[in-house]
């Protein structure tokens, strides 16, 4: 299984960005002047065993492949 871990410093609170982080939405608009998502059908909020999948577009016009999604474990600063 892949690990991918990733920091960035935010002008809010730890809590705050981690709530709009848990938003598909949010998840499609960071990947999306790389990558095109299409299809999304993830639950309105991610947790723990929620699972969804995406047609992925490279650049927005390059078909690529559908990406399957499962949240193994979050914690609430995740």
């Amino acid at each position: 299984m892949s690990k991918v871990a990733v920091s960035t410093e935010l002008p809010i609170a730890a809590e705050d960005a981690c709530r709009l982080a848990q938003k598909p939405e949010m998840f499609a608009f960071v990947l999306r002047p790389i990558i095109r998502m299409t299809g999304l059908n993830l639950p309105n909020r991610l947790e723990a065993g929620a699972s969804g999948s995406a047609r992925m577009w490279i650049l927005g016009i390059i078909p690529a492949w559908t990406h399957h999604l499962t949240v193994v474990r979050l914690e609430p600063t995740e």
